[in-house]
């Protein structure tokens, strides 16, 4: 097993950010993505040829699975392996929102000057922090106007 997938598996496992094992999936898909090697658990199941063991724990169907069929296994493993020729610059620390949804959230990052008060309200439903006021003339106001001019000139575009 090459050591590129064994450090996606290994971070994905390890990872804090994500609860679920459905986050946990999304995030080693994504990780798999950035190291170029999102083939390899087919390469290995090809390889092993799993689609024709039945005493497998996971029967694979062989009329209505991808993976239960040789020919569309190959197929699979060819589309996948075209993958590591493109480059995915995602962001693996951003984690937190693949145990709900595959959609980033908005995100900003930027960088603020020491002051006694940022002028940001924020309420955590669900554990997630949410803006909740931003006070008027304040620094958050000011980086939120900017990030808002941004965004509104991407949209335009």
């Amino acid at each position: 097993m090459p050591l590129s997938f064994k450090l996606a598996f290994e971070d994905a496992l390890a990872s804090t950010k994500t609860k679920s094992h459905v986050g946990k999936t999304r995030l080693l898909i994504r990780s798999c993505l950035k190291r170029k090697c999102l083939h390899v658990p087919v390469d290995f199941h090809i390889g092993n040829e799993d689609y024709k063991n039945t005493s497998l724990r996971v029967n694979y169907n062989t009329t209505n699975s991808i993976l239960g069929n040789e020919i569309l296994s190959q197929i699979l493993y060819s589309l996948l392996l075209q993958l590591s020729y493109f480059n995915f610059d995602l962001d693996l620390d951003n984690a937190a929102f693949l145990d709900d949804s595959w959609q980033i959230p908005l995100m900003h990052k930027v960088e603020l000057v020491p002051c006694k008060e940022l002028g940001l309200t924020l309420s955590f439903p669900l554990g997630f922090p949410v803006v909740v006021r931003i006070k008027e003339h304040s620094l958050a106001a000011e980086v939120v106007s900017k990030s808002l001019q941004y965004f509104l000139v991407f949209c335009i575009l």
